[in-house]
């Protein structure tokens, strides 16, 4: 019998830590058990004490091509001085767990043809045994490319800073340019571990894992190009980093744990649209107990409403990391009287909440975030805005990331204060205010729900999760036809259809047959039932994308009164596109009717369109330009792909044109027996 081939994972202890590498296992799984090479992935785990609930939740879900070991627990009470730090302390637990990898990659070995070894960031030392075993070495990298940018820089960064006198890293007074990164950074915002002393265990941990990042054979991002194609393409040209591969966004696609999920959904569901501000600190985050107080305090007097994931408050900010806190009910250390003066405006709900399940909800608003990545790429993938009080690690370089470059998040004003400092309850008040009430809130929301780059990344989720949702709304001149019925009828469960009220053709006035024209007024005809259609899917749904036929564009201002982002599908090819978007121009060229002229014209010798091989078109056949005047930003979905067209997409995509963004997702063709 044939071996399988199998990658094995180290994660880092810890559930958040966890929930990258499942989720990039299900993708990877997807796409490549389909050339006669079938994979298996196990993921072995390293442990402190007993593994949470929730971890054993997320692994119990695992499908059949993938598996799992708990690695045995390291005891830290047996240890002379363990670290507390959580860096150094996930970096020992792995170290000490070598000796367990290494009898399970052994076994692992004997039963299959073992390719490949995956570690985290701060499991690195785990891939020692890759070159033991002779098999390739990654790092799933689960945080952004700017963030490792700063990884890969910071090795030298230090070496530069060795005639400084003192145990400093860098002058705190000044920016910090970091090569490859779009963007400066004030030295505060640098990942935390900087500001330790060089001398201390954990400014050491961190260098130590920055300098075996470099000598990796892959590095796999949780990023994608167009969110910062600029960085990650910056690494790339570097010849002495390593192959870095970005395969983001590596989301969840639904909740692993049950618990306060009911709760939560069902207090969303009588909430209005986009009214709900989400507050959580992520899966290992804590805030002081008078941060919290401050929170609190300023939630209540915003006035807007809430959903609270609340855990004990403690001084160390990523004390929720494999430090054992105390089983208080995080309810008691609220200000006296909270609950009862916001119960109609607030839901608090203890430890943990379905992440995924509220930020996909039509009535969150906004997320008062740490800026995890994980929960920050969430957050962007769902169109829901941040608020951004960044806590440790790289939290604040990503807060400033979506701050100050991709601006679909706003900061509390704290002025010259050191993010350290307390935010103020006015400093939440006036914050909340911003994003859910001011026109500069109302821009970062657009700006969440719009960008093409966020666009980008829910089409490729649409692909790979269950819970997107798609709603045709087919516009009827009389009954539909039986292939119709037969195509509409053999839909997936997460795809639905509603024909609108049918327009009778008679009452279009219209003087030709030809289906172009009836199709347009068609459609205009339709736009109030379209509407209350679209009002209806708002009331039941987070939409977030209307996608319309090219010759359907009279729909489009519903698109900007229900602020959602539109697309054209374009169901020709490139050259056809080429010509189309520049027909207006064309027709501006010349002065007579086309109805009366009858005669060829030379398309080269009027208005060449790059890369068509068209000579000359009959004017009968050219397409009327008012369809393809555009307004506003518009993005097409293109039925092609650069193999089959090759010169006129790179005249489509080198501003040859005067497009907006397209996007290649063809070919597209019928699947067989739909009818």
């Amino acid at each position: 019998m044939e071996k399988k081939v199998c990658i094995a994972m180290v994660p880092c202890p810890g559930h958040g830590h966890l929930i990258p590498f499942v989720e990039f296992a299900k993708r990877f799984l997807l796409h490549n058990n389909n050339n006669g090479v079938f994979f298996h992935v196990t993921i072995l785990v390293p442990t402190q004490g007993s593994p949470s609930s929730s971890t054993i939740a997320i692994l119990n879900a695992l499908p059949s091509n993938m598996d799992f070991t708990f690695l045995p627990s390291i005891t830290m009470d047996q240890l002379h001085n363990p670290p507390t730090h959580p860096i150094p302390r996930m970096k020992l637990i792995v170290q000490l767990s070598l000796p367990s990898l290494r009898k399970a990659l052994t076994s692992l070995t004997s039963r299959t043809t073992l390719v490949a070894l995956v570690s985290h960031f701060f499991s690195i030392d785990s891939l020692l045994l890759a070159q033991e075993f002779n098999i390739f070495s990654c790092v799933l990298y689960s945080a952004g490319a700017t963030s490792l940018c700063f990884s890969l820089s910071f090795p030298m960064l230090d070496k530069e800073s060795d005639n400084n006198s003192n145990d400093e890293f860098l002058d705190l007074t000044k920016p910090v340019k970091v090569s490859g990164c779009s963007v400066s950074f004030q030295v505060k915002d640098l990942p935390d571990l900087i500001h330790f002393p060089r001398s201390s265990e954990v400014y050491k941990s961190y260098l130590d894992v920055c300098k075996a990042l470099s000598l990796v054979d892959v590095v796999i991002l949780n990023s994608f190009n167009s969110l910062e194609g600029d960085t990650i393409g910056s690494i790339q040209k570097e010849k002495t980093a390593p192959f870095v591969c970005p395969i983001g966004p590596i989301i969840q696609t639904e909740s692993g744990n049950e618990a306060n999920k009911l709760e939560c959904v069902r207090w969303l569901e009588n909430q209005p649209p986009k009214s709900v501000l989400y507050i959580c600190f992520g899966s290992g985050g804590t805030i002081s107990h008078e941060q919290l107080n401050e929170i609190a305090h300023g939630l209540e007097l915003s006035g807007h409403r809430f959903l609270w994931v609340l855990r004990p408050p403690s001084k160390i900010s990523e004390s929720g990391y494999l430090i054992v806190t105390k089983n208080d009910d995080p309810l008691e250390y609220l200000p006296s009287g909270f609950l009862n003066r916001t119960k109609g405006q607030g839901l608090v709900v203890p430890s943990w909440a379905p992440q995924i399940e509220i930020l996909a909800h039509g009535s969150t608003g906004a997320f008062l975030s740490h800026c995890g990545w994980s929960s920050a790429m969430e957050s962007i993938i769902h169109g829901v805005p941040i608020i951004a009080l960044p806590l440790f690690a790289e939290q604040r370089m990503n807060a400033t990331l979506f701050t100050d470059l991709l601006k679909v998040a706003l900061r509390p004003e704290q002025g010259d204060a050191d993010e350290n400092v307390i935010v103020t309850r006015d400093q939440v008040v006036k914050v909340i205010k911003r994003i859910m009430e001011s026109d500069e809130g109302l821009e970062v929301r657009k700006r969440t729900r719009e960008k093409p780059l966020l666009e980008f990344a829910k089409r490729f989720l649409l692909h790979h999760r269950d819970d997107f949702h798609v709603t045709f709304l087919i516009p009827t001149l009389g009954p539909p036809s039986p292939s119709t019925i037969a195509i509409i009828n053999t839909l997936p469960s997460n795809i639905d259809f509603t024909f609108l009220p049918p327009v009778n053709i008679q009452d279009l006035h219209i003087q030709t047959h030809h289906p172009v024209p009836q199709m347009i007024l068609a459609v205009r005809h339709t736009l109030p039932s379209l509407k209350d259609a679209l009002a209806s899917l708002s009331s039941r749904t987070n939409l977030v994308a209307l996608v319309l036929d090219v010759f359907s564009l009279e729909v489009l201002h519903l698109a900007k009164e229900f602020n959602i982002s539109f697309y054209v599908a374009f169901a020709s090819g490139a050259a056809t596109l080429s010509f189309v978007l520049f027909f207006p121009k064309f027709d501006e060229s010349f002065s007579f009717k086309f109805e009366s002229e009858p005669e060829f014209l030379d398309l080269k010798r009027t208005m060449a369109v790059p890369s068509c091989d068209y000579t000359s078109f009959k004017v009968k056949d050219l397409l009327d330009p008012i369809l393809f005047r555009r307004s506003g930003e518009i993005y097409t979905l293109f039925f092609t792909f650069n193999d089959l067209k090759p010169e006129a997409m790179r005249a489509l995509h080198n501003g040859s044109h005067p497009s907006r963004s397209i996007f290649l997702v063809g070919p597209i063709v019928a699947q067989p027996n739909q009818n």
